[in-house]
């Protein structure tokens, strides 16, 4: 079993603490909801799960 940690994800990415940790938590899940007002990295996000 891995562990990822955000920090990680964050020193590899342009994603901040609470956008890695939405990418980590997609991840590790088979099915997902991303939510947020406007403007807060949800795009950026799902791209970042399909890479």
């Amino acid at each position: 079993m891995y562990i990822i940690r955000p920090g990680k994800i964050r020193a590899y990415s342009r994603l901040d603490e609470s956008q890695a940790k939405a990418l980590i938590f997609a991840l590790m899940r088979e099915i997902a909801l991303i939510e947020g007002p406007p403007g807060t990295g949800k795009t950026v996000v799902g791209i970042e799960i399909m890479k």
